[in-house]
């Protein structure tokens, strides 16, 4: 049997459903985007006390070191 009925597309929507699978596909990207800035500035604050300290040291900014010895005594001037 073969079936050779003619196809009608309505071109209109067709195009108003790709416009919005293309609205969708920019909309995800943006809240990747968006998540993946959030989760990068979160770095700073991010509290590293349950982190052993190789976990935790590319966490640390550079200009910090872990190694912070605190003298008791003070300063002579």
């Amino acid at each position: 049997m073969s079936f050779d009925m003619p196809v009608t597309v309505d071109l209109e929507l067709y195009y108003e459903e790709e416009e919005e699978r293309e609205e969708k596909k920019r909309e995800e990207k943006k809240r990747e985007e968006k998540k993946r800035k959030y989760l990068v500035d979160k770095l700073d604050t991010l509290d590293t006390s349950a982190l052993t300290k190789t976990e935790g040291a590319y966490l640390v900014p550079r200009h910090q070191s872990q190694n912070i010895k605190t003298s008791k005594r003070s300063p002579k001037f």
